[in-house]
């Protein structure tokens, strides 16, 4: 599995998402770009990368100008899901028109990085129906990654049977430490991590799982095996209860994933 990170111009915070992360590299995961300034508030070298964005000129509110020496400020992760789409969650690229750059390199923060440019492009439906989110959005890659293979998607109807099993989560969102008793901090490296979850029950649209996720791991893809089954859509303020992801074995999120690739 390999990690991509996505850098986006358009957008000033990064994705939010709770759980806590647990050390490791993931193979099919990426990571869109997210600023590590402020936590709380909601890299496989092969599959997954990392989202960086490009901010030209700021006009909305609450943007803002990279860094001195033109740094990307990272969003959010997500994973390769075929030679030039990039799967991450819709609540990540809503109102993005790019440019936005995707990066596979394990470690964000790095002095160099090999960006690949993009279009961003979110499921219409997002955000209509609270009983199906439509969390999804993909980046169309200008070239593919070289050495980069695709993670394998579920198949229709797969989640069902996940329910009472784990999945593999990978991201580069913030995690959690608690040193001699006291109160958790949520610390921000920028390195890829995974960690494995229970599955608490499957919905129509989502699956439910305990901990494993926390802030800036939105987007990040969740396995079953090597099986990418669904995309991680949110959990709670503490990283450490309850999180969701958004399935993308259903028929709207096969709707919308079939416009881009051909599903299994």
């Amino acid at each position: 599995m390999k990690t991509l990170r996505l850098f986006i111009a358009a957008r000033p915070k990064p994705c939010k998402t709770s759980g806590s992360n647990e050390g490791g590299e993931s193979h099919e995961e990426a990571h869109l770009t997210q600023s590590p300034a402020r936590p709380p508030r909601g890299r496989v070298v092969r599959r997954e990368g990392t989202l960086r964005l490009r901010i030209p000129r700021i006009t909305r509110p609450g943007l803002r100008r990279p860094p001195a020496g033109g740094r990307l400020p990272p969003l959010t992760p997500g994973t390769l899901i075929a030679p030039t789409v990039f799967l991450t969650a819709g609540h990540c690229t809503a109102g993005l028109t790019g440019p936005v750059y995707v990066t596979f390199d394990p470690t964000l923060g790095r002095a160099s990085w090999t960006l690949i440019p993009g279009t961003p492009r979110t499921d219409p439906g997002f955000g209509h129906d609270r009983s199906d989110p439509r969390d999804l959005g993909v980046v169309l890659l200008d070239h593919a990654p070289v050495g980069i293979a695709p993670a394998q998607l579920a198949s229709a109807d797969t989640a069902p049977s996940l329910s009472g099993g784990t999945v593999t989560n990978v991201g580069y969102g913030y995690y959690e430490r608690q040193t001699g008793g006291g109160q958790p901090r949520f610390l921000y490296d920028g390195v890829r991590r995974t960690s494995t979850s229970t599955v608490k029950s499957v919905t129509p649209s989502l699956i439910r799982t305990g901990s494993g996720v926390c802030y800036g791991d939105s987007g990040g893809p969740r396995f079953a095996g090597q099986i990418l089954v669904a995309v991680t859509s949110s959990g709670d303020a503490a990283c450490a209860g309850m999180s969701t992801g958004y399935r993308i074995d259903t028929p709207a999120a096969r709707g919308f994933l079939a416009r881009f690739i051909a599903l299994p």
